[in-house]
């Protein structure tokens, strides 16, 4: 398993078993969601390119990289929109912020921003709060399977 992969899946095992979202976790961003799997979270690496600093030039050497995670929260459309993904940011960056598994896998994780809209490519409009994380992390270049501090 590459180490981004590990810390995808442990970025979203932190979130998993919020208050607001429960279980209701996908490590996709091609979740079809329904009325009945809001409000949930999809944890997945961003659109932006994972950039990757070597620490010198041998080949194989350990490397620093940089990693966007997107944690995206969906909510029905109600008037009570903005307040619910106002609160699952707020249990989402929590959950990660004091995450012990979390931690022990990268150098820095911190928040770069969060996009509030709605959100109408599922059968019926929701709201969805778009939270960006910047993870950094470092490997060995010849076994890019495993963070190493």
């Amino acid at each position: 398993m590459h180490a981004r992969e590990l810390i995808r899946k442990a970025i979203a095992t932190a979130v998993t078993g919020l208050t607001t979202t429960g279980a209701d976790v996908f490590t996709s961003r091609l979740y079809p969601y329904e009325d009945d799997d809001l409000p949930n979270l999809s944890v997945y690496v961003a659109r932006d390119p994972e950039t990757v600093e070597d620490e010198d030039d041998v080949m194989g050497s350990y490397q620093i990289r940089v990693l966007p995670v997107e944690i995206v929260a969906r909510v029905k459309a109600t008037t009570e929109l903005d307040d619910q993904l106002d609160d699952i940011c707020a249990e989402v960056e929590t959950a990660l912020v004091g995450s012990a598994t979390v931690k022990a896998l990268v150098k820095s994780l911190r928040l770069v921003s969060t996009e509030i809209d709605m959100d109408n490519e599922g059968e019926k409009p929701v709201g969805a709060a778009r939270m960006e994380w910047e993870v950094i992390y470092r490997v060995n270049g010849a076994a890019p399977t495993a963070p190493v501090q």
